[in-house]
């Protein structure tokens, strides 16, 4: 019981800092601040508080949802653009060991019960472009859902691909859009 109400409480004070008291600005593509912080808070967080938060988890293969063929730089600018802000609050996602590049998140507005979450990864193969990989999920901002959110009880990765698809120039490998 504890430990929900320090979920509620947790994402009530990260609504409040940062969509009521920080600038929009704070959660935009000049803020990669929030990456590196995420990057490095993975270790000090886990010593101190594994037992109650998780930090980080490996990316699953049904949340691919494409490649952005542009440089990450361009990615966060579009999605900046597209209604999305940073995450800065998500637990890290990897890939085969290597961390995300980018978290980003969307919502009808900030007290949203869902939200749709994109991932952002260097290509594996060292092209140009970015893979995305998304999902649709309970929101970490709202106190009433943030318990279900941080169990990742009913995440839907093929809804938040479609999504993502339907918001984002995305391509396949293989169909002809210049990712092979």
């Amino acid at each position: 019981m504890l430990g929900e109400a320090m979920v509620r409480l947790g994402a009530a004070l990260s609504h409040v800092l940062l969509y009521q008291i920080c600038p929009r600005r704070v959660l935009g593509p000049q803020a990669d601040y929030w990456d590196v912080l995420r990057y490095r808070s993975i270790g000090v967080t886990s010593r101190l508080l594994g037992w109650a938060v998780h930090t980080d988890r490996p990316i699953r293969d049904e949340e691919f949802a494409g490649v952005f063929p542009a440089p990450p730089e361009e990615v966060e600018r579009v999605l900046w653009k597209r209604g999305f802000h940073r995450n800065p609050v998500a637990a890290v996602k990897t890939r085969k060991g290597t961390p995300e590049i980018g978290s980003w998140v969307r919502r009808a507005d900030s007290r949203a019960r869902r939200q749709l979450h994109v991932m952002l990864f260097r290509r594996s193969d060292g092209r140009r472009g970015v893979d995305v990989y998304a999902h649709e999920e309970f929101s970490c901002l709202n106190p009433a859902v943030a318990v279900r959110h941080y169990r990742g009880i009913d995440q839907r990765a093929a809804v938040g691909v479609r999504r993502a698809r339907e918001l984002l120039p995305l391509v396949q490998p293989g169909d002809g859009g210049g990712v092979d």
